[in-house]
């Protein structure tokens, strides 16, 4: 696992910020051109090449004045994004395929229609040229950027930009950075800082990459995240289940999404309500005691419609890599739908946040009916989008393998689901 760190600049002087920054906004404009360029050749169906040789590089109207080396960096890093693009239109694709052969043999369903409506609006999307991001960033590898521990009693490193400058190719812009109690924490650990730097207009962030040492005993639980309640952790029978303590704070995670949303977007009360609701999902998870646990199973979603998705995931990775518990992604195909008691799925057994199952009668939360699904190994015999992991289907009674059902049981009925919310 990856951890990073950020060293501020505002040690330096404004000569070396000018410099710094003339640095950035060359390579910005070097990488938004091949951005649109690679782009450009994906829509041509050409292969999208990690780099280019010399001869058959592109070359912008105004030259650049940085050396090779940089210039092959902003060339990576705009590949990386175009190939990013790409892969996320393949796997819209590959659902939509899936999801219309689906509408092909069983006919359009409740919900086959709604997800391929979606599916398609997110592959439009996706099919625009992407947007360079607002905040500027380099990618520089320690042939153009360095850390060097400084002597001096006043810093603690200095960062080194060299070999860049074609007009003066000895050229090197020394920026002062002090230590921090973050940085020291990752340098004093296992960890291996990483050769280069990502370089911001106001920071450097250093990389430090740390081996996992997995635990020989342990449970195996799934962590479902939630819309009314940030999470909720249990093994396949409930035997251990942690949930958002709401009492941590005056606000709990349902009402700091709700003030988020109710402030003017981009404005500074916004930013400061997203601010309480990082470091309440941050509280959250540093306060789960995951001794007696050795895997967490999560929903392995790849394709975020919300930063706070992302932020909720990495946030636990972070808080399970520091306690040694490996995280597996698992594809999360009906398993709100599907009771962890008996396995029988059907999209009446949930009622908002809470789960009835129409087979069995299973009673208990949503989220913790989810949670119980994902930490249950028999899921991993599922395949996204495939006969067995839609309704219709059970756990068997003996071996535990997914069996068909031909008709449902004679509980589901209307009437009986009625009854069973009362």
């Amino acid at each position: 696992m990856v951890l990073s760190s950020k060293l501020f600049l505002k040690e330096s002087n404004d000569q070396k910020i000018e410099g710094a920054d003339e640095f950035i906004n060359e390579f910005d404009r070097m990488f938004r051109f091949f951005l649109h360029r690679l782009w450009e050749m994906y829509l041509r169906g050409e292969k999208i090449p990690a780099k280019f040789r010399a001869d058959q590089r592109p070359r912008p109207q105004k030259p650049t004045w940085l050396l090779e080396r940089p210039v092959i960096l902003a060339i990576q890093q705009a590949s990386s994004v175009i190939r990013g693009v790409v892969e996320k239109i393949r796997d819209l694709e590959r659902q939509i395929s899936i999801v219309k052969e689906q509408i092909e043999k069983n006919g359009p369903g409740e919900e086959q229609v709604p997800t391929l409506s979606k599916l398609e609006n997110m592959l439009e999307k996706s099919k625009k040229e992407p947007r360079p991001p607002k905040n500027k960033y380099c990618f520089l590898s320690s042939k153009v950027g360095t850390l060097e521990k400084s002597n001096e009693t006043t810093f603690d490193f200095w960062f080194v930009l060299h070999d860049f400058d074609s007009r003066d190719r000895g050229r090197k812009i020394y920026l002062p950075l002090k230590s921090h109690s973050h940085f020291k924490k990752l340098s004093r650990g296992d960890a291996r800082r990483m050769g280069g730097a990502t370089l911001r207009p106001a920071s450097v962030q250093i990389n430090f990459e740390f081996s996992l040492k997995e635990k020989e005993t342990g449970e195996t639980v799934g962590i479902d995240i939630g819309e009314n309640s940030l999470f909720h952790l249990s093994t396949k029978d409930g035997s251990l289940h942690f949930e958002e303590d709401k009492m941590l704070r005056e606000a709990t995670y349902k009402e700091l999404n709700a003030k988020v949303h109710r402030k003017e977007t981009n404005s500074k009360a916004q930013k400061k309500a997203m601010v309480q609701r990082k470091n309440y999902i941050n509280e959250q998870f540093n306060r789960l005691d995951l001794s007696n646990i050795k895997t967490v199973r999560r929903e392995a979603i790849y394709n975020f419609t919300s930063w706070r998705y992302q932020f909720i995931f990495e946030s636990l990775d972070r808080c399970c890599f520091k306690q040694n518990v490996f995280v597996e992604g698992v594809r999360p195909r009906h398993t709100s739908q599907r009771c962890s008691t008996c396995g029988w799925t059907c999209e009446k057994s949930r009622r908002g946040d809470a789960f009835r199952c129409v087979a069995c009668g299973a009673r208990l939360n949503a989220d913790e009916n989810a949670s119980r699904n994902l930490a249950n190994p028999r899921l991993q015999g599922l395949c996204y989008g495939t006969s067995d992991s839609q309704a219709g289907y059970a756990w068997g009674p003996r071996d535990g393998r997914i069996v068909g059902i031909g008709s449902p049981p004679p509980t589901e009925s209307d009437q009986y689901i009625e009854s069973i919310y009362l």
